[in-house]
C-alpha cells in the first residue's frame, strides 16, 4: 500500500513541476511583450478568442497619425500593386454605404462608375501619380453614386510597392456649382428681357459684352456689339464726347449719367465701374 502511495505522490510532483515550468515560460513570455509595449516595439496585438483573431491597435508616436486618417472628412484607402484595398478608413466606407470589412479585401475598381473606369487605369501608371488628381464617380452599396476628386501618390511599404488615394466628395460643390448656374442663368433671361441695352467694355473701350431686348429699339443684335468699339457702337464719336468721357471716367472708378440719340431713340445712360473680386 505505501509503495502504491509512494508512486502516485511521485507523479503527481513531476506533473506539477511541469505545470510549474509551462507557467514560467508563459509568464516570461508576457513580461518580453510587456517590455516590447512599454518600449513601443509593438504597435498591436492579435487575440485569439471564441469569435476569430482580433487586432488590438496600441498607442505609440504612430497613434496620432493614425487618429489623423481615421477621423478626417475624407475617405482613404491603400491599394495594392494588383488593385486591391488593404486599408481603408472609416469614412471611404461611410461614402460607399458599404460595411468596411467588404471594403477591405475588395478590388478598388469594384467601386468605380463602369464610366469612369479608366481613371484608375491613369492613376496607378507609375509617374503620373506624384501628386494625381482625377474627378470621377464611386458607386454605393445602395446603387447610387458619389461624384469624387481622388488625390493618388505612390508609396513604399516596407518594400511593397502601394498606391495611396484620398477620396473628397464633391456633392456639396457640385449642388453649390448647380445652384450658381442656376442663378446666372435666371439673371442672364432677366438682362435678355429687359427694356434696356447692357453692355461692358474693356478698358479700351472695346465692347466685351452686351444684351438686353432695348437692342431692338436701335436695330442691334447682341452679336453685333461682339467687338465694337464705343466709336462705332455711338456713331464715331469725338474723344471729347460726353458718352466717351464718362466711359474714361468709370475706368478711373467714377459713375456717370448722360443722355444719348441712338438713331433717333433717346435714351438714358447709366454709366458704372465694374470692379473685380479684389475691388479694382
Amino acid at each position: 500500500m505505501s509503495s502504491d502511495r509512494k508512486e502516485i505522490s511521485l507523479a503527481n510532483e513531476k506533473e506539477l513541476r511541469e505545470e510549474i515550468a509551462r507557467l514560467n515560460g508563459e509568464l516570461e513570455t508576457a513580461r518580453e511583450a510587456l517590455d516590447a509595449i512599454r518600449k513601443g516595439e509593438i504597435d498591436g496585438l492579435v487575440i485569439s478568442g471564441t469569435e476569430g483573431e482580433r487586432i488590438f491597435t496600441l498607442s505609440s508616436e504612430q497613434e496620432p497619425y493614425r487618429i489623423f486618417v481615421e477621423t478626417m472628412n475624407e475617405g482613404a484607402v491603400m491599394l495594392a500593386a494588383d488593385g486591391t484595398i488593404v486599408y481603408s478608413n472609416l469614412r471611404f466606407a461611410e461614402m460607399l454605404k458599404t460595411p468596411i470589412e467588404k471594403v477591405i479585401g475588395s478590388p478598388f475598381v469594384q467601386f468605380v462608375s463602369q464610366s469612369h473606369g479608366s481613371v484608375l487605369e491613369g492613376l496607378q501608371r507609375g509617374e503620373e501619380l506624384q501628386g494625381a488628381r482625377r474627378e470621377c464617380e464611386l458607386t454605393s452599396a445602395a446603387g447610387g453614386t458619389i461624384p469624387v476628386q481622388l488625390s493618388a501618390r505612390p508609396m513604399k511599404v516596407r518594400g511593397v510597392r502601394s498606391l495611396c488615394i484620398v477620396a473628397t466628395d464633391l456633392t456639396d460643390r457640385q449642388l453649390t456649382e448647380k445652384k450658381l448656374l442656376d442663378s446666372e442663368m435666371r439673371l442672364r433671361l432677366i438682362f435678355e428681357q429687359l427694356p434696356a441695352i447692357v453692355w461692358t467694355t474693356d478698358a479700351d473701350l472695346r465692347i466685351v459684352s452686351g444684351t438686353g431686348a432695348g437692342l431692338a429699339l436701335i436695330n442691334r443684335s447682341i452679336e453685333d456689339l461682339a467687338g465694337m468699339t464705343m466709336h462705332e457702337f455711338l456713331d464715331d464719336l469725338g474723344s471729347e464726347s460726353t458718352p466717351v468721357v464718362a466711359h474714361l471716367a468709370a475706368l478711373k472708378g467714377e459713375s456717370s449719367f448722360y443722355e444719348h440719340n441712338f438713331n433717333g431713340a433717346i435714351l438714358s445712360v447709366n454709366v458704372q465701374p465694374l470692379r473685380n473680386a479684389e475691388g479694382d
